[in-house]
């Protein structure tokens, strides 16, 4: 935008169109929304750092408008008091905006210092942690060249998972990053496995299936802990159900009492038979319907992200259904499938269905 104006400006003199403060405005207006408009656009959830950039602008902006307002008040004006209020009301109204952001920032601390004291939140982690991470993971990866990095943590993306940015030092090394509690990746080649938060199903697979390392992050009360698993190869299963996008479930297993008020634990095992198309995204879908075909009880989710999804991979998912409070009738059945995201596009299954009946109940 600043050089086309600025060429506009030589070549056609449009300092009588647009005078420089107008222009000004303009740029800045322009700085501001674009980059918003983009992020009301965008399909993949943005984080706010990500327009650091922006923060120019908005002071920019307001030093003109408070230059704009000083000289205004500072103008012989008849209906203005005398000189000396003039200024005075300048300053306090250029102040304002400044205050009242600090009064914001202050009332955001406040709040997230009651959050600390009430458990709701986590206290940040140190950035020394995170590069004792870096660190003893570029060192495994140069041990297990052939291995895969997958992080368990609080988010399951890079853009929601503080250990995100490892795929950036451990490049080439390919990382993939699960969210706790919704599950783990049985890879068919090795895998180097992060466990950033203590999750009790993972950490009960690898007691099993992996190697300890002798390697580990000490972050406050945690421990960050690295396993080596060799991998599933490629066995065969007998499936349950098949989907046209590859995807096949061989297991599925619940756990708590089918009662009102009650919390159930769904957990399946799938595998991927097949590539997924870039940029696709899936979410999954458990819904406890009763005999009028009323969802009577729901969870949806992620569980693993599908751009983690590899051909030969198997997948375990972890989702909870809270069960009503009451139940209308005895029979209920569960059902699962898949749908695209954003645009709620159900996956069929090879027979064309597009839900998997998992279980039919009866409710004492």
């Amino acid at each position: 935008t600043i050089p086309i104006i600025a060429y506009n400006r030589q070549q056609r003199s449009i300092n009588a169109l647009l005078p420089p403060v107008p222009t000004a405005l303009l740029i800045l207006a322009i700085w501001i929304i674009a980059p918003v408009l983009l992020y009301l656009r965008h399909t993949v959830y943005l984080q706010n750092y990500y327009f650091l950039f922006l923060f120019p602008a908005p002071f920019l902006l307001l030093a003109l408008l408070a230059d704009q307002l000083i000289n205004f008040l500072a103008a012989d004006h008849p209906k203005l008091p005398p000189a000396q209020w003039r200024t005075a009301s300048a300053n306090l109204l250029v102040l304002t905006p400044l205050l009242l952001l600090a009064a914001w920032q202050f009332q955001i601390d406040h709040m997230r210092l009651v959050q600390l004291d009430a458990g709701e939140i986590g206290v940040e982690r140190p950035l020394s942690e995170i590069n004792q991470a870096i660190h003893i993971s570029q060192e495994y990866a140069a041990q297990f060249p052939d291995c895969d990095f997958i992080i368990v943590d609080e988010g399951g993306t890079p853009e929601s998972s503080k250990l995100g940015l490892l795929e950036h030092f451990v490049y080439p090394t390919p990382v993939r990053l699960i969210d706790v509690g919704r599950g783990y990746i049985i890879p068919q080649q090795c895998a180097i496995y992060l466990i950033a938060r203590a999750d009790e199903l993972v950490t009960s697979w690898l007691a099993s299936s992996g190697e300890l390392l002798p390697q580990q992050v000490r972050a406050g009360d945690e421990t960050w802990q690295f396993y080596d698993v060799e991998g599933g190869g490629t066995a065969v299963y007998t499936p349950l159900a098949s989907w046209q996008n590859g995807l096949t479930l061989i297991d599925a297993q619940q756990t708590g009492i089918l009662a009102a008020n009650e919390r159930l634990t769904l957990t399946y095992t799938w595998q991927v038979t097949q590539p997924q198309p870039p940029g696709t995204q899936y979410h999954f879908f458990n819904h406890f319907v009763n005999e009028q075909g009323e969802i009577v009880a729901q969870e949806d989710a992620p569980a693993i992200a599908t751009i983690y999804w590899q051909p030969g991979d198997t997948l375990v998912t972890q989702f909870h259904l809270q069960l009503p409070p009451e139940f209308t009738g005895k029979k209920h059945s569960l059902f699962i499938g898949l749908y695209t995201w954003p645009d709620l596009q159900r996956i069929p299954l090879r027979n064309g269905d597009t839900t998997y009946m998992v279980q039919t109940v009866n409710i004492p």
